[in-house]
Parts: C-alpha cells; sequence; structure tokens
C-alpha cells in the first residue's frame, strides 16, 4: 500500500496542462494514454469495455512507476472507479500532455478531413 500511496504523493498536482486536457477531453487523455502504452491493444479496449478491471487496466500500464504488485492492482481499481478524474490527471500527467500542442494537432486533422487530404 506505501508504494501505491507514495506515487500518489509524488505526482506533481498543479500541471495546468495536465487538468486542461483531463477536465475538457477525459476521453482523449484515456484514449492517447492508451494508444501510447498499449500500442495495438488500445484498439481493443472497446471490445472488452464492459469489464469493470479496465480502467485500472488503463491505469497500472499508464504509470510506470507504480509497482505491479496485486495489491497496487487491486488499488487501482479501487483508485479509478472512485476517483476517475484523478487517475486520468495522472495518466496525463505521466505523458506528459500539451493542450497547445494537442489542439494544434486536432485542428490539422480536422483540416485534413475537411479536404479529404490523404497525405
Amino acid at each position: 500500500m506505501g508504494s501505491f500511496l507514495s506515487h500518489l504523493k509524488d505526482t506533481n498536482w498543479i500541471d495546468w496542462k495536465a487538468w486542461v486536457c483531463t477536465c475538457c477531453c477525459p476521453g482523449y487523455v484515456f484514449a492517447k494514454v492508451a494508444y501510447s502504452k498499449l500500442q495495438d491493444d488500445s484498439y481493443r479496449l472497446g471490445v472488452i469495455w464492459c469489464c469493470p478491471c479496465i480502467f485500472a487496466f488503463w491505469y497500472m500500464k499508464a504509470v510506470q512507476r507504480l509497482e505491479d504488485g496485486i495489491l497496487n492492482r487491486i488499488l487501482a481499481c479501487i483508485w479509478t472507479s472512485f476517483c476517475s478524474l484523478c487517475a486520468l490527471y495522472i495518466g496525463a500527467v505521466e505523458e506528459g500532455i500539451d493542450p497547445i500542442e494537442e489542439g494544434k494537432a486536432c485542428v490539422q486533422l480536422a483540416i485534413k478531413v475537411a479536404m479529404i487530404d490523404r497525405g
């Protein structure tokens, strides 16, 4: 339990970039971190969306500094169930998500989509 609590204590809780991304687009944060950490398995998460452990699995993959033990897995399940926004925030901090850069990338994608640009 100590390592789980210490990783919460060691988290930078005042990273405005991570909070902006987490509060404005939590689904985007989940998808971006999932793709970064799970690669091809990130696409398969949609198939098993009904499993109650999916968010805890995501969290354990997102937070690499967290030791992989049964107690940490149980605590991750409880943490992601009761404080999902905070869990997403920690994933955003770990990934280093920048809302300005992500916004630019989304605008560029929107332009490509509007222009049907395959390049």
